[in-house]
């Protein structure tokens, strides 16, 4: 018996090693891939999904990031309708999902349905762990209530909504597609 688990213990401390090796190559993938989506290198986007997914098969390990960052790259691609349908196959696992609720938020911002877009964000800022993470919500908070109060023609408070954006990028971008309409009041 003791012969038989020394034998064993080998092989058990070369699978922690493969399993490592492959958690490793998926988060180096994952971020790359990220990167990559962020910078709007579609091509670089999908090798490192690739990786990601030959890391995970080979790891064993959950694909959920995968399919939401392939659901990012649709909706950056403007196939928002495919963007939305990955996203929902993942709330359908798991209600509060964060990086879920924040995808089909920025689908629905993008169609207009600005109450049902706040659900979602109130709903992912609750569950992301990094202060990071919920200001990011947060501002994407005060782009759809402000975008909401500007397609009521509320302009004032559109605009205050708007000013308290910390994103200097998101905040600028509102500046520039609301005809000059200052989001800094």
């Amino acid at each position: 018996m003791k012969r038989i688990l020394w034998v064993l213990l080998p092989v058990v401390v070369v699978a922690a090693g493969c399993a490592s090796l492959a958690q490793k190559r998926y988060t180096k993938e994952l971020l790359g891939a990220q990167r990559a989506i962020g910078a709007g290198q579609v091509g670089e986007a999908y090798s490192r999904l690739q990786a990601a997914n030959k890391a995970a098969a080979a790891g064993h390990l959950d694909a959920t990031p995968i399919q939401l960052l392939v659901a990012e790259l649709r909706l950056v691609q403007g196939n928002s309708a495919e963007a939305r349908d990955i996203a929902e196959t993942v709330l359908a696992q798991n209600q509060r999902n964060p990086q879920a609720n924040e995808l089909v938020a920025k689908v629905l911002l993008k169609q207009g349905a600005f109450d049902e877009a706040e659900q979602h964000l109130v709903t992912a800022q609750l569950e992301y762990g990094t202060l990071g993470e919920r200001q990011r919500v947060e501002d994407l908070l005060n782009l759809t209530r402000g975008l909401r109060a500007y397609s009521q023609g509320d302009t004032l408070a559109a605009r205050k909504y708007w000013a308290t954006i910390e994103n200097t990028q998101l905040r600028d971008a509102v500046e520039g597609s609301t005809s000059g309409q200052s989001a800094r009041g």
